[in-house]
């Protein structure tokens, strides 16, 4: 598993990247689920698992697909 900070920093990028900002990084499971927030106010959710691959969700109804494709 990988430590708070090393998926705090994974997630970063992606949110510099997409002009986000970081809110709040959270142990869940066996993967740390990651808020930002864009520019308008919407919540983009990430997940970062515990190999440290990043996966984004546009809306709840999504499922889950890797952040860089």
């Amino acid at each position: 598993m990988i430590s708070q900070n090393e998926a705090r920093s994974i997630a970063s990028d992606y949110l510099i990247i997409n002009a986000c900002k970081l809110v709040r990084v959270v142990l869940h499971d066996d993967h740390y689920a990651v808020i930002g927030e864009d520019q308008n106010g919407r919540t983009q959710l990430l997940k970062v698992a515990s190999n440290g691959e990043l996966y984004k969700r546009k809306s709840v109804l999504e499922q889950w697909q890797i952040a860089y494709d």
